[in-house]
């Protein structure tokens, strides 16, 4: 594959991977060929019901292969994606939404605040669901989509929206590009050397900066995402590093806090991990110390 296109381009590429596996999931593992043709019949059933290109679609999904599978099929089929924290607050959903000028939400049918989301959607922004009656990820008559149907992507076509922090003050919306997504997964596979050969431990929310970078760069080269919906037990995180043999890990630094206080990690197997990497803030020199003696 080559990393160096647009993300809307890299589903066509992974036909050619079709046997490899692009995600671990806690309930399903998927090929880059199962995760295709998932992605295919969903764009086509979102083309069904009017998204336009340039059509802002809010994804309010916690870290998983519905996420991934939703992120790309908005892509492919032209639109622009809007992550969502599922956790905040249902008038900063409805705030965030307004905001970015969404005409689709997209939410997990099991989601807690499906009701109150229901309630602050602005006028005209229809609601799909992933899983249960109606679920978007399950469209046989979709299935045999034309795939010639979806245009080459354009770099300068706009592909998701992310919301700041808000730590200066209300949280903005930052459009990036699909050659901007492109260029800065190119730029990762690049700096860490990246191969299909690789695997990352997915701890960071994928509705961050730096955890959509993660997702991106591994997938545009054919590497393996692991997913671990939070960090709340660290132990299992690393348990599940060993029983997957990652090659990678991608953290903050209160996740290598969490890491290093609660692990004895000398007691576990990590040959296999290759690469580290930090971002989201400065690590403190005692913690990047203890983690180097490693």
């Amino acid at each position: 594959m080559n990393h160096a296109s647009l993300p809307a381009d890299w589903i066509g590429g992974w036909q050619s991977i079709a046997q490899r596996i692009a995600i671990v999931d806690r309930t399903r593992t998927l090929t880059y060929g199962e995760l295709a043709s998932i992605v295919f019949a969903a764009a086509r059933l979102l083309r069904s019901q009017g998204l336009q290109p340039g059509d802002r679609v809010a994804l309010i999904l916690d870290s998983s292969w519905q996420y991934v599978a939703c992120y790309f099929a908005v892509l492919l089929a032209g639109g622009v994606v809007v992550p969502l924290n599922p956790a905040a607050r249902d008038r900063d959903l409805g705030s965030w939404i307004l905001h970015a000028e969404a005409t689709c939400a997209i939410a997990e049918h099991s989601y807690a605040g499906l009701a109150a989301l229901r309630a602050v959607l602005p006028a005209g922004c229809r609601l799909n669901v992933c899983g249960g009656e109606g679920d978007l990820l399950v469209s046989p008559q979709y299935a045999a989509a034309d795939r010639g149907e979806f245009p080459p992507a354009s770099a300068q076509a706009p592909a998701t929206i992310l919301f700041t922090s808000g730590t200066t003050g209300a949280p903005k919306g930052v459009l990036l590009s699909q050659g901007n997504l492109g260029a800065n997964a190119a730029a990762i596979v690049d700096s860490l050397a990246l191969s299909a050969d690789d695997s990352v431990m997915g701890v960071l929310p994928f509705t961050y900066a730096y955890g959509n970078s993660v997702l991106l760069s591994h997938l545009s080269c054919g590497a393996r995402v692991v997913i671990q919906r939070g960090f709340g037990f660290p132990q299992a995180v690393v348990e599940s590093m060993v029983r997957e043999r990652v090659t990678g890990f991608a953290g903050v630094p209160s996740t290598f806090t969490l890491l290093l206080s609660r692990v004895q990690l000398n007691d576990f197997d990590l040959s296999d991990l290759r690469y580290v990497s930090q971002a989201g803030g400065a690590m403190p020199s005692a913690l990047l110390k203890r983690l180097v003696s490693l």
